[in-house]
């Protein structure tokens, strides 16, 4: 799966405006792991699978995209844009 850093991780979920319980949640990880993934700026030291289970959370908002180890973007929508007001 991928990867990021504990200051991507506080990034992206910043850009989706959930607090840590709530991304702890929607990945089904403890409230303790998110801490400590987000305690550093380096890729964290937590197990290969909670790393995935978040990563794989912010990857399934179709909204993330993690680019190298120091940067977060929110994916913009250009093609296919319905426009649900008409």
């Amino acid at each position: 799966m991928g990867s990021f850093t504990g200051a991507q991780c506080r990034m992206a979920r910043a850009l989706l405006k959930i607090s840590k319980q709530e991304l702890a949640t929607y990945s089904n990880v403890g409230l303790s792991t998110i801490h400590a993934m987000e305690a550093t700026d380096k890729v964290p030291a937590c197990r290969q699978t909670s790393i995935d289970a978040v990563y794989s959370f912010f990857f399934s908002t179709g909204l993330i995209e993690f680019i190298g180890q120091d940067t977060v973007r929110i994916k913009t929508m250009t093609k296919g844009y319905v426009d649900w007001k008409s």
